[in-house]
C-alpha cells in the first residue's frame, strides 16, 4: 500500500538523486503515484498535470512510430524497431498494474492508441464491423478525450475530412502548377494550363484563408502546420523526406501568404498551450 512515509521517502529520493531542487510537476507526480486519483492535481482545473512517466511514454511511442514508419520500404532497420518496441515495453513496465491512478489509465490509453490502425489520426476500428474491435476503439477514444489536454485524443471525423480536403486541393494545385510551368503560356495548351492554374489557386487561396479563420483555440495545429510549410516550399509536405533540408535552407520568399499561416500558426499555439488550460479541441 502507497503511504505519506512512502510519498516522503520518494521525495526524499529524488531530493538526494541530483544537485538542483523538484520541480512542482515532479512532486505532483509522486503524490499522484501514491494516492492515485483521491487526490487532486491542481486546485481549480480539472486537467492532469505533466507526467514524467507520460512525457517518456510519448517520446518512446514517438520512436516507435519513426521506426515503423519505413517499415514497407526495403532499407527497414529491423534493428531499429526492436530497440524502439524494447524501450517502448521497459516504459510500459513501469505502469502500475492495478492503476492507481488517472495517469496510469491515460497511460494505457496512449500505447493502445499507438497499436490501432489509422488513417490520418482516424482509428478505423471504430467503424469496424467486429464488434469488439469496434468496442476497444471507442473505449481508448473515451479515456484519451476524457483525460482531456494531457492526452493526444484521436482526431474527429470532420477534422480528418478537413486535413484530406485541403491536400488534395494542395496536391493539385501543385500538379496544375507543374503542367503550366512546362508549357509556353502564349501556345493555346499553355494558355489553357495558366487558366487551369488560376482557378485552382484561387480556390487554395479561400481554402488557406478560411483556416487562418478560424479561432485560434478551436483551430487544427496540425494543419496550420502543414499550410504553414506548403506556402514556404510549394510542391512539398512536412512530413517528405527532404523536409527537414528544405527548413534548414529556410523559405525561398517571404511576405503575404506565409506570414498568414505563420501568424495563424503561431496564435493556435500561444492560445492553446501558452494561455493557461488547454481546450479539449482535438486535431493536435
Amino acid at each position: 500500500m502507497h503511504t505519506a512515509e512512502h510519498a516522503a521517502d520518494a521525495i526524499i529520493a529524488l531530493i538526494n538523486s541530483r544537485a538542483q531542487s523538484p520541480t512542482k510537476d515532479e512532486l505532483v507526480a509522486i503524490i499522484l503515484d501514491n494516492f492515485g486519483a483521491g487526490v487532486s492535481p491542481r486546485s481549480g482545473t480539472a486537467s492532469l498535470p505533466p507526467n514524467n512517466l507520460v512525457t517518456r511514454i510519448r517520446e518512446a511511442l514517438a520512436r516507435a512510430e519513426e521506426a515503423y514508419r519505413p517499415l514497407a520500404s526495403s532499407d527497414c532497420d529491423e534493428k531499429a524497431v526492436d530497440r524502439a518496441l524494447v524501450d517502448l515495453d521497459a516504459v510500459e513496465a513501469q505502469l502500475s498494474n492495478p492503476p492507481r491512478s488517472d495517469v496510469d489509465v491515460l497511460s494505457r490509453a496512449l500505447i493502445a492508441f499507438f497499436w490501432t490502425n489509422k488513417e490520418d489520426g482516424q482509428m478505423r476500428e471504430l467503424d469496424s464491423d467486429d464488434r469488439y474491435e469496434r468496442s476497444a476503439a471507442r473505449l481508448i477514444e473515451c479515456v484519451l478525450q476524457f483525460c482531456g489536454n494531457m492526452g493526444s485524443p484521436p482526431v474527429t471525423r470532420d477534422v480528418a475530412a478537413r486535413r484530406e480536403e485541403w491536400r488534395r486541393l494542395a496536391a493539385e494545385l501543385d500538379a496544375a502548377c507543374k503542367i503550366s510551368g512546362d508549357l509556353v503560356e502564349s501556345t493555346p495548351e499553355g494558355a489553357a494550363a495558366a487558366a487551369v492554374t488560376q482557378e485552382v489557386a484561387a480556390r487554395y487561396k479561400i481554402s488557406c484563408e478560411q483556416l487562418w479563420a478560424v479561432p485560434p483555440g478551436q483551430a487544427d495545429i496540425r494543419l496550420l502546420a502543414e499550410v504553414f510549410y506548403h506556402q514556404m516550399h510549394g510542391d512539398s509536405s512536412l512530413t517528405a523526406p527532404d523536409a527537414d533540408d528544405r527548413l534548414a535552407a529556410g523559405s525561398p520568399s517571404y511576405g503575404g501568404p506565409i506570414d498568414e499561416a505563420q501568424a495563424a500558426l503561431l496564435k493556435a499555439i500561444r492560445e492553446q498551450f501558452l494561455s493557461g488550460p488547454s481546450p479539449s479541441a482535438s486535431g493536435r
